[in-house]
């Protein structure tokens, strides 16, 4: 051990020692006064900020990606069936089939989002109240006044395309 205090923090001591390397580091050289548990615990503490800080940054990366994402996305789009109508959604309003509203699994409530149909390239602007589609695939449903003025009232389904305007 007195060797890895002399010689510093190395690789060679780190193996050999990984506790009595980590509180050498900490005490910048000396050896810290008290029971070996003391150091122990402070090498574990140490040892523990380091291995925490490569997640927190993988984190905070997935979060940043994930806000980008979530401004422009596509994927499937379909619409309320009429048995909604009147119905309380997720936000606590009540649906209206002839409102230009859609359900997104996570933008929040109030969102607006731009539609685009890829195929057509006929768009609308719509607000967030209802949480869902809940079939795999899909990345919106829109009310049927929404669907109708990007043409997908005929087809059901269509590949769109999503830009957050507002949050």
């Amino acid at each position: 051990m007195i060797q890895c205090i002399r010689g510093g923090l190395s690789a060679a001591c780190a193996s050999k020692d990984v506790f009595a390397a980590l509180t050498t580091l900490v005490t910048k050289g000396k050896i810290i006064q008290g029971s070996k548990i003391w150091q122990r615990m402070i090498a574990i503490l140490i040892l523990g900020i380091f291995l925490s800080m490569p997640s927190l940054l993988s984190a905070k990366e997935i979060s940043n990606r994930h806000a980008n994402h979530a401004k422009s996305m596509t994927g499937m789009a379909s619409f309320y069936d009429v048995k909604f109508q009147g119905r309380r959604t997720a936000s606590g309003e009540k649906f209206n089939n002839s409102a230009l509203t859609a359900a997104h699994k996570s933008l929040p409530f109030g969102s607006l989002v731009k539609v685009t149909n890829v195929r057509n390239s006929k768009s609308v602007v719509v607000r967030i109240n209802d949480r869902g589609p809940y079939v795999r695939g899909r990345v919106i449903d829109l009310s049927k006044a929404a669907a109708k003025k990007i043409g997908l009232s005929h087809t059901g389904t269509a590949r769109v395309k999503l830009e957050v305007l507002k949050k």
